[in-house]
């Protein structure tokens, strides 16, 4: 199984999409870690393709399209609004040390690599009511053996896959790690990736599969409109709270054009047109947060690497992409 890469039942797919589209943005502008601002240039928009997982990618284009011809209208700015979407972190480097793209849209797994040679200083996250953050919950039917982690070895576990679920494994890895068992790869007896909660959720209702992962927002949602579902449904463990994606703006951007991109991504929610956009991908506004908020996400990765070093190696090639032959 791949390390993850965050509709109208399943919302949290478009969700972790969004987010990174706007993280993205931010990115550019404080991206580079150069002691002087550059003069203002094109914003220039790129996204990880881990963004758009399940996602059409000829829907995805136009809209980020549309999104940045509007921001570059309501602020004044230039703009590029072909967005520029990059498979692996050296690839997105390359782009950015090249003064390719502004800002960046991401997996906070791609951050925790990227921010070790590239500067940001501002960063945008879709969030609902203020809130950015998202856990994991690992569920299992009510009335089986299923109670604690332990009982999941050589189990099949169904997992969401997301932006959104950028942080599950590790997390998982290092609960396992911290009862001294193996990492998931090892641990499980298979691990089924699907892109739809229902897909994930409903197998564990019918009594077809063990246990599954998936982000609390989605789980929260499906039982909202199935209410027995969570009746019939156990949650085995829950994760700490993360962000799961971000959009970064480049630190060597002049500031009052990061300033303008930041205020017109944050302002989406007071137009026809923000609203419509946000609704798209189905979140409720997009903010600014700090460096801070990710400290949580990023320790994650850092208790990975010191607890689970091959899982996390792994995971690192994997966000490294295929190495080119000699």
């Amino acid at each position: 199984m791949q390390y993850p890469p965050s509709s109208k039942i399943w919302p949290n797919r478009r969700s972790g999409t969004l987010c990174g589209l706007l993280l993205f943005v931010q990115l550019s502008p404080g991206l580079f870690a150069q002691p002087t601002p550059q003069a203002e240039v094109p914003m220039h928009l790129g996204f990880s393709s881990a963004m758009f997982v399940g996602i059409n990618m000829t829907d995805a284009r136009n809209s980020i399209k549309a999104l940045t011809a509007s921001i570059a209208r309501e602020v004044a700015i230039k703009a590029d609004p072909d967005p520029l979407i990059y498979e692996n972190v050296d690839e997105a480097e390359s782009l950015l040390r090249g003064h390719q793209i502004t800002a960046v849209s991401m997996r906070t797994s791609e951050y925790w690599l990227l921010r070790r040679n590239i500067a940001f200083n501002r960063f945008l996250v879709t969030a609902r009511k203020g809130n950015p953050t998202s856990a994991y919950l690992v569920l299992a039917r009510e009335g089986s053996a299923i109670t604690k982690l332990a009982d999941l070895r050589d189990k099949r576990v169904l997992v969401y896959t997301s932006p959104s679920m950028c942080l599950a494994i590790p997390w998982l890895d290092v609960e396992l790690a911290k009862e001294s068992l193996p990492t998931t790869s090892v641990f499980f007896g298979g691990l089924v990736d699907f892109p739809k909660p229902a897909k994930v959720v409903l197998p564990v209702f019918f009594g077809q599969a063990d246990a599954c992962l998936i982000t609390r927002y989605a789980y929260d949602t499906i039982i909202e409109l199935n209410p027995q579902v969570g009746r019939q449904l156990r949650i085995v463990a829950t994760s700490p709270d993360y962000v799961a994606t971000l959009f970064g703006f480049r630190a060597d951007l002049s500031p009052a054009f990061t300033e303008k991109a930041v205020r017109a991504f944050v302002a989406l929610r007071y137009s026809v047109f923000g609203r419509q956009t946000l609704a798209i991908f189905q979140t409720e506004e997009i903010a600014e947060f700090s460096a801070d908020t990710f400290g949580p996400s990023l320790a994650l990765f850092d208790e990975h690497a010191r607890l689970c070093p091959e899982a996390n190696a792994a995971l690192i090639a994997s966000l490294h992409g295929p190495r080119p032959l000699p």
